[in-house]
């Protein structure tokens, strides 16, 4: 069991990149073997698009089978995340470029951007892997502020509860 991680109260956050779901949902299964209380949260979209990625109900059952619990995904849901302070750490695997300038602009109109403003607001970290095709264009701007606000980070979760940011931030390509 990974120490840091181990018991910690880990919020993981879909949205709707569902061609990095693949990638995404062994990240989910990762944390809870590793021993983290995992809840799953999707998106108002992801909750409910099937796409040439898969079925949605079957993205959210996956989910809630490794966590043994079911996932958030409505702001109704989402809400109590602040007040009640649920979560030790959020991550957001994978982050579009829609739900990134909603956190960038402190806007809460869907549950993911509520809970990333929640976990902010509570001063816990907030981990998130970017998955946009404009990542440096249009929704650059919108990154560059949100990695301004104290406790995002990418992309290491060890090194977010620690309140550390890994260096560098932008990795090259897999070689």
């Amino acid at each position: 069991m990974d120490d840091i991680l181990s018991g910690k109260r880990v919020g993981f956050a879909l949205t709707g990149s569902f061609c990095t779901f693949s990638r995404a949902l062994p990240q989910l299964e990762a944390l809870c073997a590793l021993g983290a209380e995992v809840t799953p949260i999707f998106s108002e979209v992801s909750f409910s698009t099937d796409t040439r990625f898969g079925k949605a109900c079957d993205h959210v059952a996956r989910a809630e089978a490794a966590c043994a619990r079911n996932a958030i995904h409505t702001q109704a849901q989402a809400e109590p995340i602040g007040p009640k302070k649920l979560l030790d750490l959020l991550v957001v695997a994978p982050l579009t470029g829609a739900t990134l300038s909603r956190a960038a602009l402190g806007l809460t109109d869907s549950c993911v951007a509520l809970s990333i403003k929640a976990q902010l607001r509570n001063e816990r970290p907030v981990l998130v892997a970017v998955s946009t095709n404009d990542g440096l264009a249009a929704c650059g701007e919108c990154l560059g502020k949100l990695m301004g606000r104290r406790n995002v980070f990418l992309p290491a979760a060890r090194l977010a509860l620690m309140g550390q940011q890994m260096q560098p931030m932008i990795l090259g390509p897999a070689k």
